[in-house]
């Protein structure tokens, strides 16, 4: 016989002292309604009639007791006594760690039950679309969790310390490795979401990857990488022999000097060692992609994710456009990358419609299924290489990196270099000569 159940018979996690003792210093002062009383959700109390009383304070706007006892006559009693049991300087922030997290309590045993049901009763839906919707409750329970009320007096210092290191020359948040990128359109800061977009063969890949080299490597700042388009493996070496300024595919087809193995084997403990974690998870949504990234940001101290590629990403919910699922995809990304106060970059392709123009340099029309990028972005750069297009081209070994959406500093074109046989890119000097001729391209894994 099989005696497998699950009971639970248990009033749900709550706390009436503190609902309490939030609605009384809500109702003690003007002063800390208007501090603190969006922060502070009806859903957050399991007592009905103070989750009744705080909608109809949000919806008002009134935080005056005598009021709410004549629309609550029968509570009155309760309403003067949270108010009257408050003390004068009551700090709510305490009280609202605890309010909010009896609140995720309850909701967590809610979808655990509800996916209890699911398993015992629903058989249209299949375990892993289960699964799914139990995993899209708790991102949208962790997104609800408030951020902590601050004053301009709380920020300010951060502002001045900001201006001070500007005036030094110093350029806050992450840096691209290039110097004349970085002094146009300034750091990747927290809560920044970067799309860098290209068409195929431009090196959207080999840029990201280098942006985690100069950071992870020179600077041991902890990234994370979501490789939708190819494996650990494959990423892994593209920046091993791009450390050693190698090329690839030569070395994949044995051609390769002892010399160059020995450098080589010069970059293998740097990188080891270096603080890059990779997910190459395919077709990963914005659920695997957010779980993740909270995890290893909690546990490691995340300080930039990377998205490669946006259109590779898996959906959630089927039966939408393709504009609306990249529109999730976006809005997602931005959400994580203010949630977790760290830079996010998402590559992404253009449309071919940049392929029937007779100047081939992207616009922002070309970002590819959705508006929405264009639109959540805080920093939008477009990858151009001439020679692709034009053999006779006087640009070879020349990559245009433009920025042309930057809502926190200034946009710009600047001229790069780009070894495609090593995939590294670097400033461009005056007295620049382009490089010899590739040698014939070699197919690989890599």
């Amino acid at each position: 016989m099989n005696d497998f159940q699950i009971s639970i018979d248990r009033p749900p996690p709550h706390s009436e002292l503190i609902e309490r003792t939030v609605l009384g210093a809500l109702l003690y002062d003007a002063r800390t309604w208007q501090q603190y009383g969006a922060a502070v959700r009806p859903e957050y109390f399991y007592t009905t009639i103070i989750r009744l009383i705080l909608c109809y304070m949000h919806k008002m706007n009134c935080c005056d007791p005598y009021i709410l006892c004549e629309k609550f006559p029968d509570d009155a009693v309760l309403i003067l006594e949270c108010r009257d049991h408050t003390c004068a300087g009551t700090t709510l922030q305490a009280e609202l760690d605890i309010l909010v997290d009896r609140y995720q309590r309850r909701e967590q045993i809610r979808a655990a039950q509800s996916l209890i049901e699911a398993s015992h009763d629903d058989f249209e839906r299949t375990t892993t679309q289960m699964r799914d919707d139990l995993q899209a409750n708790f991102a949208n329970l962790l997104g609800h969790t408030e951020r902590r009320i601050v004053t301009p007096r709380d920020v300010l210092p951060a502002i001045f310390d900001q201006l001070e290191r500007a005036q030094k020359g110093e350029i806050a948040g992450l840096l691209t490795g290039l110097n004349d990128l970085d002094k146009i359109v300034g750091g990747m800061l927290g809560g920044d979401l970067i799309i860098i977009a290209a068409r195929p063969s431009m090196g959207k890949t080999a840029f990201a990857l280098s942006i985690v080299r100069e950071n992870a490597i020179r600077k041991n700042i902890p990234i994370m990488v979501f490789s939708l388009e190819m494996s650990a493996q494959t990423s892994t070496a593209r920046m091993l022999f791009a450390e050693a300024e190698l090329n690839l595919d030569e070395a994949l087809r044995g051609v390769m000097k002892r010399d160059d193995y020995i450098k080589l084997q010069n970059k293998v403990t740097p990188l080891s060692e270096a603080p890059i974690f990779l997910d190459d998870t395919p077709a990963a949504n914005i659920l695997h992609i957010t779980n993740k990234a909270r995890q290893y940001h909690q546990s490691h101290n995340i300080g930039l994710v990377i998205v490669d590629h946006i259109q590779l990403m898996g959906v959630v919910q089927r039966g939408r456009s393709r504009n609306e699922e990249v529109a999730e995809f976006s809005a997602g990304l931005k959400n994580l990358a203010r949630d977790l106060n760290i830079p996010i970059i998402g590559i992404s392709q253009l449309s071919r419609e940049v392929e029937k123009r007779q100047d081939k340099r992207p616009i922002m029309s070309d970002l590819r299924d959705s508006g929405s990028l264009e639109q959540d972005a805080q920093r939008i750069i477009f990858l151009y290489r001439d020679e692709y297009y034009k053999k006779d081209s006087d640009q070879k070994g020349i990559c245009e990196i433009r920025c042309e959406k930057n809502t926190n500093g200034s946009i710009g074109i600047i001229k790069a270099v780009f070894d495609k046989q090593t995939m590294n890119f670097r400033d461009k000097a005056d007295d620049f000569n382009s490089p010899p001729p590739p040698t014939e391209h070699y197919a690989s894994n890599y």
